[in-house]
């Protein structure tokens, strides 16, 4: 599965939300049993502050 973008509005920025976004993504690629290509630049960004995750990368 690729990631192409994560996006909240402005006004919900901060908050969590696209790392909640990321975070279910990635845990349906995991329970698929599928890999990610992270192109979106925040997803690549979670993906390596989360290095349990690199095991889902493609």
């Amino acid at each position: 599965m690729s990631i192409t973008h994560t996006g909240v509005a402005l006004k919900l920025q901060g908050r969590g939300i696209a790392a909640a976004l990321v975070r279910a993504a990635l845990d349906h690629v995991a329970a698929a049993g599928w890999k990610v290509r992270p192109l979106c630049s925040y997803a690549r960004a979670y993906m390596r502050r989360h290095p349990e995750t690199a095991a889902l990368l493609a």
